[in-house]
């Protein structure tokens, strides 16, 4: 969630339901969001607890896939469908190609022919939507302010080709082995790294501060800081040495402001693009040599990150910005195409990103520290999977990150992703006329 929020302070260790309001106090953003995540979350758990991992009801039972006539296509029918307790409506029976969430990607043609056999399932996860996404979030009778935000669940059928041996399997009762199949196939990759942080006071004063003299972040503003991973791969340890080993370390990029500084795109050229705003003042602004990501609607949609591009020139007059390079992927200003501007600098890689250096500090700013953990005597190598991220609240009253810790150090903890879940839904051979059924059906418990 890249939003513009003070921090989230939702931990499911202190087991609690409701939060409720005090008369005569401040409301905080933070409070408001916890009690949504509550909900949301037990919500999610209670129908993960009836329903299972997967099923859908039997008088509404969506998702079914049937053949569509074409050796590359196939339809999938209206109706509703449960994936580890997210609620999943296919409001029309639609093909395959033509899903409103799945832009169809030519490397993920099917081809219903000869021996080719495709398991089909579901793929579920949400997105955060802001104002910028959805222009009617705004309240127009004010003014149209950028106010509250959105949660979308978004789910995409897809298809793995499978050999003969691996069609044969139960998906539909075993469960587990569908996830396996996943796995084997390089579908899913979770993060398996950890991250530390911290806030170290200097050496020597270089200045004089307002804040405690125990004070170890040095930023003049609150901050919430987010690290996320850019593209996937291995961590590399200190001693990595990318051209002899051959090794490509994953990557990592930052930002003071979760990731909520962005700038609307109007139109592309080559490698000027022209904004509608440059920023409501420094802090929210564009700079020569920050570094941004080139988003829309279908960039974010396929979750397939592009290299990062460089702020080389700006012309605040006409807001048009030079980038670093005319290559621009795909990006259609009507999908809300949008600059997204990042916080970090030093050596990158070749993506514009910074590579991740397992067990070193690393500072970001004003004394706030990172460290990605390496692997134990016992574990395999860490894998970073992209789009995975941490949150860093930074507190200039206390001079400090809030962070875990543990035996008196900051904590190592895994990272926050976008609760992706998978369901099976069917098995496509092109010998037999109807797709084998993996879906599950629940009864109402009244009657």
């Amino acid at each position: 969630m890249k939003g513009d929020f003070s921090r989230f302070i939702y931990d499911e260790r202190k087991h609690y339901s409701l939060v409720l309001m005090q008369q005569g106090r401040v409301q905080l953003d933070s409070d408001w969001n916890e009690q949504a995540l509550l909900q949301w979350i037990g919500m999610q758990n209670l129908a993960e607890d009836i329903i299972g991992e997967h099923g859908g009801p039997i008088d509404n039972h969506g998702f079914d896939i049937r053949k569509s006539g074409e050796k590359d296509n196939f339809l999938i029918t209206k109706g509703k469908y449960y994936v580890n307790g997210n609620f999943c409506r296919n409001d029309d029976e639609i093909p395959y190609k033509m899903q409103e969430a799945y832009p169809f990607p030519d490397s993920e043609v099917i081809e219903l022919s000869g021996t080719n056999k495709y398991v089909v399932y579901l793929h579920v996860w949400w997105r955060h939507i802001t104002s910028l996404e959805d222009d009617h979030l705004r309240e127009v009778a004010l003014g149209g302010p950028d106010t509250t935000s959105r949660i979308q669940t978004v789910w995409q059928v897809k298809a793995v080709k499978v050999t003969a041996a691996e069609a044969k399997g139960d998906y539909r009762k075993e469960y587990e082995d569908f996830i396996t199949l996943l796995e084997n196939k390089g579908i899913i990759h979770p993060t398996t790294g950890r991250l530390q942080a911290q806030a170290l006071k200097p050496d020597t004063a270089d200045q004089p501060c307002i804040t405690s003299p125990r004070s170890e972040y040095r930023g003049k503003e609150n901050q919430l800081y987010r690290v996320e991973i850019h593209h996937s791969g291995p961590g590399c340890s200190q001693d990595s040495n990318n051209e002899t080993t051959g090794t490509v370390c994953a990557t990592f990029k930052w930002s003071r402001e979760n990731g909520s500084v962005v700038f609307p795109i109007l139109e592309f050229n080559n490698e000027v693009v022209t904004l509608e705003h440059l920023g409501r003042d420094d802090r929210f602004g564009l700079s020569v040599g920050d570094w941004v990501e080139v988003v829309d609607d279908i960039y974010e949609l396929r979750r397939k990150p592009e290299n990062l591009l460089k702020v080389i020139e700006i012309d605040s007059d006409t807001m048009k910005v030079t980038l670093s390079s005319s290559s621009v992927h795909n990006i259609d200003p009507q999908k809300n195409a949008l600059l997204r501007r990042w916080d970090h600098s030093g050596e990158t890689q070749d993506d514009g990103a910074l590579p991740i250096e397992e067990g070193k500090w690393i500072e970001l700013e004003d004394g706030v520290q990172i460290q990605f953990t390496e692997p134990s005597d016992n574990e395999l190598a860490h894998w970073y999977q992209s789009g995975a991220w941490w949150w860093i609240p930074a507190r200039t009253i206390t001079g400090n990150v809030e962070w875990p810790q543990e035996n008196g150090q900051p904590a190592a903890i895994g990272p926050l992703d976008a609760g992706d879940s998978y369901a099976p839904l069917a098995l496509l051979d092109p010998k037999v006329a109807n797709p084998k059924d993996y879906r599950r059906k629940f009864n109402k418990l009244a009657k």
